[in-house]
């Protein structure tokens, strides 16, 4: 396996689920992880067992939709340490027609998914410009997939923006910062919401056998990618 030792990689979304198996499966290839999120205790525990794994971690509390907040881990980050990668991970899950949606819950579907997202690559396109190789990998949804057909009755019409909109920033930005390598991983529903104790393991028993990935299948992905292992994909569609 690819050792990492000379990436250092932003994860935004890193409090559970797939950011926090993330931060440890890439951590153990030995890259220097900033963990961002907007939940502390969840944060914390991801510190904890990163930590015990591999690098110390840098772990930021914040929301990626609060531009204060970005500016404030844009800050931090420079301060110490040199990004070569950014994973724009977090997002809001939200299900259900738009008429059944409170505003609030369409509000924060957005504001993180498309607004947050764009945030960030914004605060890190000049580092990333910097780096040798900097990569930065938007973690999408295969419902919401180029060439998909359009169906929200799985998900919700913010989700399905959200996600989608995804396609459009990798392909701007690939105009704009042709020296930044630029992908979009579409991943099958692995539940965000899904708090694992062990990441590595599958999620059959949340969302049925037919529907999953194990998560070693994902992290695997995305560690050969950083590593510059095998094809070098701009947009891959993982199935289960």
């Amino acid at each position: 396996m690819e050792e990492l030792n000379d990436a250092c990689v932003v994860i935004t979304g890193a409090s559970r689920g797939l950011g926090r198996a993330l931060a440890l499966a890439l951590s153990r290839r030995g890259a220097r992880t900033v963990l961002v999120a907007r939940d502390a205790h969840g944060l914390h525990e991801t510190v904890r067992r990163v930590s015990a794994e591999g690098p110390e971690p840098i772990a930021i509390v914040g929301s990626i939709a609060d531009l204060k907040d970005v500016h404030r881990i844009r800050e931090t980050v420079l301060a110490t340490v040199a990004p070569t990668a950014l994973i724009n991970n977090a997002s809001q899950f939200a299900l259900g027609s738009l008429a059944e949606l409170a505003p609030e819950v369409v509000a924060g579907v957005l504001e993180t998914g498309v607004v947050g997202t764009t945030l960030m690559a914004q605060a890190f396109l000049p580092a990333l410009r910097a780096a040798d190789s900097g990569l930065l990998l938007n973690i999408g949804a295969r419902v919401a997939s180029p060439g998909y057909p359009l169906d929200v009755s799985g998900t919700s019409l913010p989700y399905q923006t959200a996600k989608r909109y995804l396609t459009v920033l990798a392909a701007a930005l690939r105009q704009e910062a042709p020296e930044v390598d630029v992908a979009t991983l579409y991943l099958p529903a692995i539940g965000s919401a899904v708090d694992l104790d062990d990441p590595a393991e599958s999620l059959a028993q949340a969302y049925g056998e037919q529907r999953v990935l194990p998560l070693t299948a994902v992290t695997s992905a995305v560690g050969d990618r950083l590593a510059g292992i095998g094809m070098r994909w701009e947009e891959w569609v993982l199935s289960a």
